[in-house]
């Protein structure tokens, strides 16, 4: 996984109609009955699901059919499909919201869920600046950062694969391993006193690749929301610069406009 450095593809649907259509009623009416079927039917989180065959004749429904309301379930994190595998149970969902306008840390946003965040998979280097990083740093190619690489866990499941890097001169190699506590923002603001006071973000939606898929285990080609961000000094001086993958279903952001 290239960790300084990851197209965007967006779907909107609607429905204006005051009653359900005749396509959308089968529809409606195979979802109550899987969802029944998984609450009553003694299927546990990581429980396959009957075949697709099976399954369409269990609820009366054509496989196309089935297959949208699989799509559907996915992408509400009900159920984890699995390519060539089969259809599982997915673990509950823990969902994550947070504001964007609203500079916080996912401990911040968890702290008031009386939630802990786990860190897995914690890498901490100093590499030189590769070009999209210095660019977003304004600083020289080659400049050494500190690269920080870590997945996220609430309740031993994965909502986030993060990479951060900041100028060494900044912090230190030693110093971050020191102290860091997972999230760069918190260790920057309490352990090296610095005034963040903004974030750059741009917000995308991307594609898992099979580094990100096995690191937040979600499938190949899994929609992942992205947030890339440099963190600001009340200086406008950039500081950090961010990489931050969540998987949707389980973390939400909102954004409130005036």
């Amino acid at each position: 996984m290239g960790a300084q450095g990851r197209a965007t593809k967006t779907r909107t649907t609607g429905n204006t109609r005051p009653s359900p259509t005749p396509r959308q009623q089968p529809f409606d009416r195979a979802r109550e009955a899987l969802l029944a079927l998984i609450a009553k039917g003694g299927y546990r989180p990581g429980d396959q699901l009957p075949p697709e065959p099976e399954l369409a004749r269990q609820l009366g429904v054509s496989r196309a059919t089935l297959r949208e309301l699989l799509r559907t379930l996915e992408v509400q994190g009900v159920v984890l499909r699995r390519r060539g595998v089969g259809t599982f149970v997915n673990t509950p969902p823990i969902t994550v919201e947070s504001g964007l306008e609203v500079l916080e840390s996912l401990e911040d946003v968890m702290r008031r869920r009386g939630k802990e965040v786990q860190t897995q998979d914690l890498r901490i280097v100093e590499e030189p600046a590769l070009p999209k990083a210095a660019s977003r740093l304004g600083i020289p190619v080659g400049t050494p950062l500190v690269i920080i690489t870590r997945t996220r866990m609430v309740d031993n499941i994965p909502v986030a694969w993060m990479m951060d890097a900041l100028p060494a001169t900044i912090m230190s190699l030693e110093e971050v391993q020191a102290h860091f506590t997972g999230s760069l923002l918190e260790t920057m603001r309490q352990w090296a006193h610095l005034q963040i006071a903004y974030a750059y973000t741009h917000v995308l939606a991307v594609d898992a690749d099979e580094e990100l898929a096995t690191a937040l285990r979600v499938p190949v080609g899994k929609s992942l929301l992205f947030l890339e961000q440099v963190l600001h000094n009340t200086d406008n001086q950039p500081m950090a610069y961010g990489r931050h993958y969540f998987v949707p279903g389980l973390v939400r952001f909102h954004v409130v406009r005036r």
